[in-house]
């Protein structure tokens, strides 16, 4: 135990009012366990210098310390001393998103969440559901029935999603929402990254190179990134109605496949032949570039294309596509953070926390100013 952990005890038991002292001991110990902060196989003092060091009699420590070892949090070996035993490995989280989210986007996720829940010893079990499911309203019914300790949910930008995940936090049950699931409330836990600031300096960044007319294309219609980009032509006084275009779907995942994709994209293309660049956000860009080869124009020679998230499609793309990469490592880091705060009854720093993005410029964007 090092002198971290001994001050936290220190603070527990010196407060002036609170539970008896062998409450707040077993309290506080049962924390650090959870939290990692007392690590699985770690050696605690003896009770006689635990006893010394927070100032209490010898026997309250061994009471705090024999309810722990009930519960199992430690085994105590008679002449080796008391140790800290791995509780985590037993602790199941559950990673819920929509059928509807791109699958790179999930597998680039979904990886770095798994391998962020494998470095805290949690098991990581896979949920996938189409939109329809949580508009039943069944969903936090059965989240609750499937024996897990915790959930990280990633899913779209919807009441209905929304609703879903509030009815969890109501109920008290460890939930956090992972990147841009939610617009903001402070009612849900969430790991973000700000997605109309990402909207906003990727509009920016074409407005700097010069492009005056550009066109929007996304899968929702009311999101924030749509938002930014009103704002930033009405800022701009720009009309951005006919440039907007929305692929906005409600259903099963079928449905969303049988949808027209292609004619709509060159519906777009041929219907605003005078923008220069594109704002792309969860489209797919061999969409726009088939359609664009299929009417014999060349990015960025004739359309610049940008896109609000970064993938292995844009980097393989010809020519390569700029974009907003996000640090998908660092949003599993906080996400799995903040549900270890939320499994040990620890108070939030704050609900929500925002990653930063990075913008990754390549040669899909053709400079109209020096």
């Amino acid at each position: 135990m090092n002198s971290n952990t001994l001050d936290i005890l220190k603070k527990t038991v010196s407060k002036e009012s609170g539970p008896a002292f062998y409450v707040r001991v077993e309290n506080c110990l049962e924390k650090m366990i959870v939290s990692g902060k007392l690590p699985a196989g770690a050696r605690l003092p003896s009770e006689m210098a635990l006893s010394s060091e927070l100032g209490i009699n010898h026997q309250t420590i061994r009471k705090a310390l024999v309810n722990l070892a009930r519960k199992g949090y430690l085994d105590r070996r008679q002449k080796s001393g008391t140790f800290v035993c791995n509780m985590r490995k037993n602790m199941n989280i559950g990673l819920f998103y929509l059928q509807e989210s791109t699958e790179d986007y999930m597998n680039e996720a979904g990886r770095y969440i798994q391998q962020e829940c494998y470095r805290h010893d949690l098991d990581l079990k896979h949920f996938v559901y189409d939109e329809n499911y949580f508009a039943s309203g069944k969903f936090a019914t059965d989240v609750l029935k499937m024996n897990l300790d915790g959930a990280i949910v990633a899913m779209e930008e919807t009441d209905i999603c929304r609703e879903a995940v509030l009815e969890l936090v109501r109920k008290k049950f460890p939930v956090v929402s992972y990147n841009n699931c939610f617009p903001l409330t402070a009612e849900i836990p969430q790991v973000r990254n700000d997605l109309a600031l990402r909207t906003r300096r990727m509009l920016d960044y074409l407005w700097e190179a010069g492009h005056r007319k550009i066109g929007y294309i996304a899968d929702f219609k009311n999101s924030e990134s749509a938002r930014a980009y009103h704002e930033f032509c009405q800022e701009k006084m720009i009309n951005a109605s006919q440039r907007f275009m929305s692929l906005e779907f409600n259903g099963p995942y079928a449905k969303w496949l049988q949808m027209p994709v292609d004619q709509i994209m060159r519906g777009f293309l041929s219907s605003n032949p005078d923008i220069t660049a594109v704002v792309l956000r969860g489209i797919g860009i061999q969409v726009i570039l088939k359609q664009l080869s299929l009417m014999g124009k060349k990015v960025p020679d004739d359309l610049s294309i940008t896109s609000l998230g970064d993938n292995i499609l844009c980097e393989l793309a010809h020519p390569p596509i700029t974009a907003a990469r996000l640090d998908y490592p660092k949003l599993a880091e906080c996400t799995v953070a903040k549900l270890l705060d939320l499994l040990q009854g620890s108070p939030l720093a704050e609900m929500i926390t925002q990653v930063p993005e990075q913008l990754i410029l390549r040669e899909s964007v053709r400079r109209l100013l020096p």
